[in-house]
């Protein structure tokens, strides 16, 4: 990806692990090590990124 580019990363938690895509393409999916799903209380993202826009469904 080109610095400064634009992007969308989308974060779907199910009961059983998170599912990321990126520009509407599946990226990655990982188990959760954490239950109850009532637990999770942050979400941290390292690196470059400048975030413009955040929406929880």
């Amino acid at each position: 990806m080109a610095p400064n580019a634009y992007f969308e990363m989308i974060i779907l938690v199910k009961q059983l692990g998170l599912k990321v895509a990126v520009n509407n393409n599946h990226l990655l999916e990982n188990k959760h090590r954490l239950q109850p799903l009532g637990n999770f209380s942050f979400l941290r993202i390292d690196g470059d990124v400048k975030i413009t826009q955040l929406r929880l469904q």
